[in-house]
Protein backbone atom coordinates (compact mmCIF):
# COMPACT_ATOMS: atom_id res chain seq x y z
CA UNK A 1 0.00 0.00 0.00
CA UNK A 2 1.18 3.63 -0.51
CA UNK A 3 1.09 6.71 1.28
CA UNK A 4 -0.98 8.70 -1.25
CA UNK A 5 -3.80 6.33 -1.60
CA UNK A 6 -6.79 6.73 0.51
CA UNK A 7 -7.52 2.91 0.98
CA UNK A 8 -4.09 2.58 2.64
CA UNK A 9 -4.88 1.78 6.33
CA UNK A 10 -2.73 4.95 7.79
CA UNK A 11 -4.17 7.32 5.78
CA UNK A 12 -4.53 10.72 7.25
CA UNK A 13 -7.95 12.66 5.52
CA UNK A 14 -7.61 16.05 5.68
CA UNK A 15 -10.65 18.95 5.57
CA UNK A 16 -11.47 21.49 3.80
CA UNK A 17 -8.60 22.76 1.72
CA UNK A 18 -6.16 20.02 3.14
CA UNK A 19 -5.59 22.24 6.23
CA UNK A 20 -7.21 20.54 9.49
CA UNK A 21 -6.92 16.81 10.17
CA UNK A 22 -10.33 15.09 10.04
CA UNK A 23 -9.77 11.52 10.81
CA UNK A 24 -6.18 9.82 11.58
CA UNK A 25 -7.24 6.57 10.91
CA UNK A 26 -5.03 2.96 11.78
CA UNK A 27 -1.89 3.43 13.88
CA UNK A 28 -1.20 6.93 13.43
CA UNK A 29 -1.92 8.98 16.88
CA UNK A 30 2.06 8.85 17.26
CA UNK A 31 2.52 10.66 14.04
CA UNK A 32 -0.44 13.07 15.00
CA UNK A 33 1.62 14.26 18.41
CA UNK A 34 4.58 14.34 16.03
CA UNK A 35 2.61 17.02 13.67
CA UNK A 36 1.17 18.45 17.03
CA UNK A 37 4.72 18.76 17.68
CA UNK A 38 6.30 20.56 15.18
CA UNK A 39 2.65 23.18 15.31
CA UNK A 40 4.06 24.00 18.84
CA UNK A 41 7.65 24.44 17.84
CA UNK A 42 6.56 26.39 14.97
CA UNK A 43 4.05 28.41 17.79
CA UNK A 44 0.95 27.23 15.61
CA UNK A 45 -0.76 26.44 18.92
CA UNK A 46 -4.28 26.20 17.44
CA UNK A 47 -3.40 23.75 15.26
CA UNK A 48 -1.04 21.92 17.99
CA UNK A 49 -4.21 22.07 20.14
CA UNK A 50 -6.60 21.05 17.44
CA UNK A 51 -4.51 17.91 16.82
CA UNK A 52 -4.14 17.02 20.70
CA UNK A 53 -8.34 17.78 20.95
CA UNK A 54 -8.74 15.14 18.32
CA UNK A 55 -6.73 12.60 19.91
CA UNK A 56 -7.87 13.16 23.62
CA UNK A 57 -12.05 12.70 21.90
CA UNK A 58 -10.88 9.72 19.44
CA UNK A 59 -8.94 8.06 22.13
CA UNK A 60 -9.31 8.60 25.69
CA UNK A 61 -8.03 6.04 27.09
CA UNK A 62 -4.16 6.16 25.05
CA UNK A 63 -4.59 10.14 25.75
CA UNK A 64 -4.43 9.82 29.30
CA UNK A 65 -1.08 7.96 29.28
CA UNK A 66 0.67 9.92 26.42
CA UNK A 67 3.81 11.63 28.14
CA UNK A 68 4.36 12.87 24.58
CA UNK A 69 1.14 14.81 24.70
CA UNK A 70 1.79 16.43 28.28
CA UNK A 71 5.23 17.64 27.05
CA UNK A 72 3.59 19.27 23.78
CA UNK A 73 0.97 20.85 26.16
CA UNK A 74 3.57 22.25 28.66
CA UNK A 75 5.76 24.04 25.25
CA UNK A 76 2.35 25.68 24.29
CA UNK A 77 1.67 26.50 28.15
CA UNK A 78 4.85 28.21 28.55
CA UNK A 79 4.86 30.68 26.18
CA UNK A 80 1.10 31.85 26.44
CA UNK A 81 0.37 34.44 28.35
CA UNK A 82 -3.58 33.04 28.61
CA UNK A 83 -4.58 29.81 28.64
CA UNK A 84 -8.04 28.87 26.77
CA UNK A 85 -10.71 26.41 28.61
CA UNK A 86 -9.62 23.74 25.23
CA UNK A 87 -5.67 24.11 26.95
CA UNK A 88 -6.50 23.46 30.81
CA UNK A 89 -9.41 20.69 29.48
CA UNK A 90 -6.21 18.86 27.40
CA UNK A 91 -3.85 19.59 30.18
CA UNK A 92 -6.46 18.13 32.51
CA UNK A 93 -7.01 14.96 30.57
CA UNK A 94 -3.05 14.25 30.44
CA UNK A 95 -2.62 15.39 34.76
CA UNK A 96 -0.28 18.18 33.97
CA UNK A 97 -0.26 20.81 36.15
CA UNK A 98 -0.95 24.41 35.18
Amino acid sequence: PSPTRPDWPGWLRLGPEGRQPLVWQGPLPLIAEGVANAHALLRHDEKAVGILRQLRDDRPQWFLRQRYAADILAKIIRHRRTLTAEIRDLADAVRLPI
